[in-house]
């Protein structure tokens, strides 16, 4: 049980790592396109 509550953990923390990475790339596009739209 405690075996799996620490997969539960590290799973859990991946998925968060996973999404703040996505997210940081979504604003990354999002600010390009910004700038892109201001360039053009």
């Amino acid at each position: 049980m405690y075996f799996f509550h620490g997969q539960f953990s590290v799973n859990h923390y991946y998925f968060v790592f996973l999404k703040n990475n996505y997210d940081l790339d979504v604003t990354r596009l999002v600010n390009l396109s910004s700038v892109g739209g201001v360039v053009n």
